[in-house]
């Protein structure tokens, strides 16, 4: 059976009583513990540094819940239900569950050191209470479960790094690293010639770290802030610094049923302990686990229902059809409620457990997800670029009908080849397309994505053909297409300028037309008419849109040699007034050159586009146009 632990503070006193379901100390003197008597011994079979023998353990690990985290440290769940945070006799982690759960990894770093351990005999002496008409709900209320029948002494670690990424790609890259590593071992000693191994997790993404310890004295200097790299440099150094400052860091507790003296006076006074350590008949443990991260999801459901509450117009509606349409202050504010009045619930039900461990309470529970789906979603920040993702399609069939052109024309129109009309080939030279296909070895090598998974659901049923045809994936995997604000809308003429682009050529210059299509009312809402890119010293040309309309406006872009447009808003305003087409557009370089059109605010409907990793820049556009302006337009990255 495993040694039960809990984390080790000043109040507590060898033969103290002891709960270890919710982790308080009981009664003084329960057991009588003479400190003359303590045996002391070191760990076995471990080699420390210098001289001391350590008993040392690494862990690096991805934890995709909470209570992954209290479990290696010994907390228990249901005294961090009952506290509301994650602590332990009063010494928090300062763990953020609620960004905890919203994260999209989380990284734990621990090392647990043993240096040596004091255990009391075992014939340690039961002290009955003066009081003998006490039952078993009372004794445990004054005495506990158990006692604390030892202490240990050495050095404890943690960290957890919560890093919320804006690009899939690089979350993939994260746990793909870490993964390779076997049980995380060489992640505790970073490369020292590369000692920013770990920085990139800073780019694109928020990280938060939060680190506990006790032992080890002073880990890192008081002018270093923690990061990834850091943390994993004091946890590789943590057992040497124990060595040299080592401190209790963990109480050694004994069940009272397994003391004699207990089991003798027990037998008389018809006593019986609660057991929280056993599967049957009721798992307690694991059900208390488990409602200790249902609780931390519904905190960070309340933190989101709580900036909706101070910001609504930061915020939107979920895209579920249950979702809460419109915001309403009102109806957000009764959700809290009933998110709180679920929390008090599980905090009652944990009540319940301590009483009685044998069964699971009855009371009704509504899982967190009843909520996470529904509520409002935030909108971009205005400085964020997001990225495209990459994807694992579901193949479909082949279209050739959607296969590029042998000849590249100097200018391509806005209307689009139709599904059923055939691609015209001169039969001569080969296609630039098939060119870049990478043909080494006995098969071609496929990139199974040429749109990010998010992307799909919001094609129309011709864009979501495309993108998952074995086919094009075959012959555009130098490509990514993005998805416009517009979504699922069908209506225009459709245009692709995949069909004519090819891997090695890049656009030189971009230009837009803004204008009024009323000639009539010159001064009505302006939108995006035409846009046009111009390829290989302007002999390509591709041209959406007409040049035509009232007001009319041409913005235009001159690109340098090796300058990249790398990143795009395009949107449209919400509302039933708003006009139809594109009202803002705004594109950037890699020079720092950008041209744009509208002021959009947080409410408005606004796509922000940036090139997904390992890709350079824009290289066209598909989209459509309907009534001789653009309606449809989203960016493909090269």
């Amino acid at each position: 059976m495993a040694v039960l632990l809990a984390p080790y503070s000043r109040t507590i006193r060898l033969g103290q009583g002891f709960n270890s379901y919710l982790q308080i100390p009981c009664m003084d003197g329960a057991v009588d513990i003479s400190t003359s008597r303590l045996k002391k011994a070191a760990p076995t079979n471990a080699a420390g540094p210098g001289n001391s023998s350590q008993a040392v353990t690494y862990s690096t690990r991805i934890a995709d819940k909470i209570s992954d985290v209290v479990r290696g440290m010994n907390i228990s769940p249901a005294s961090c239900i009952k506290s509301g945070t994650v602590e332990s006799l009063g010494n928090s982690l300062v763990v953020d569950e609620a960004r905890f759960a919203t994260s999209d990894i989380n990284i734990v770093v621990s090392v647990r050191v043993i240096n040596h351990m004091s255990t009391s005999s075992s014939d340690a002496k039961f002290m009955p209470p003066l009081a003998g008409d006490l039952d078993s709900k009372r004794f445990f209320e004054m005495y506990g479960d158990c006692y604390v029948s030892g202490l240990i002494t050495g050095g404890d670690l943690h960290g957890v790094v919560s890093i919320k990424a804006l690009d899939a790609v690089r979350k993939d890259q994260i746990v793909s690293m870490l993964e390779t590593q076997p049980n995380g071992n060489s992640l505790m000693t970073p490369d020292e010639e590369e000692p920013n191994e770990y920085s990139f997790l800073a780019r694109g993404s928020e990280t938060n770290i939060a680190v506990h310890w006790s032992g080890g004295g002073k880990i890192k200097l008081d002018t270093e802030q923690w990061t990834l790299s850091s943390l994993l440099e004091a946890a590789a150094a943590f057992p040497t610094r124990v060595a040299e400052c080592p401190q209790r860091t963990w109480a050694i507790l004994t069940r009272y049923d397994s003391n004699k003296s207990f089991v003798e006076w027990a037998a008389k006074a018809n006593i019986q302990v609660p057991r929280f350590d056993v599967m049957q008949p009721f798992p307690v443990m694991q059900y208390t686990y488990d409602l200790l991260d249902d609780y931390v999801r519904h905190k960070a459901n309340l933190r989101r229902l709580q900036a909706a509450v101070a910001n609504p117009d930061d915020y939107e509606p979920s895209i579920t059809e249950d979702s809460f349409h419109p915001i309403d202050v009102k109806a957000l504010l009764e959700q809290q409620t009933l998110i709180k009045e679920q929390m008090l619930r599980i905090s009652s039900v944990v009540t319940e457990l301590n009483l009685d461990p044998t069964h699971a309470p009855e009371t009704e529970l509504k899982p967190p997800e009843s909520w996470t789906t529904r509520l409002p979603v935030s909108f971009p920040p205005a400085d964020i670029c997001v990225l495209d993702r990459p994807w694992e399609p579901r193949l479909g069939s082949p279209l050739s009908s959607l296969s590029p052109e042998d000849d590249v024309p100097s200018e391509v129109s806005s209307a689009p080849r139709s599904d059923d009309e055939p691609a015209e080939s001169s039969g001569e030279g080969e296609s630039a397309t098939e060119m870049d296909v990478d043909t080494e070895g006995t098969e071609e090598q496929i990139v199974p994505h040429i749109c990010a998974s998010e992307y799909i659901a919001r094609l129309n049923d011709s864009e979501k053909a495309f993108v998952t045809s074995a086919e094009n994936i075959r012959l555009y995997k130098h490509l990514r297409f993005a998805v416009a604000v517009n979504g699922r809308d069908t209506e225009g003429e459709a245009f692709n300028d995949a069909f004519c682009t090819t891997a090695t050529i890049w656009p030189e210059s971009l230009e837009i037309l803004i204008g009024s299509t009323d000639e009539d009312f010159p001064r009505g809402p302006r939108r995006v008419l035409r846009v046009v890119l111009k390829y290989a010293k302007q002999s390509v040309i591709l041209c959406h849109g007409e040049n035509r309309g009232a007001s009319r406006e041409t913005l235009t872009m001159e690109l340098a040699p090796g300058e990249m447009i790398r990143r795009l808003h395009i949107g449209k305003a919400r509302g039933i007034f708003s006009a139809r087409g594109l009202e803002f557009f705004e594109a950037s370089t890699t020079h720092g050159k950008v041209i744009s059109f509208g002021h959009p605010t947080r409410r408005d409907r606004v796509e922000y586009y940036g090139p997904p990793e390992g890709f350079a820049g824009l290289k066209g556009f598909w989209g459509a146009v309907d009534d001789g302006m653009l309606c449809k337009l989203a960016p493909i990255w090269g």
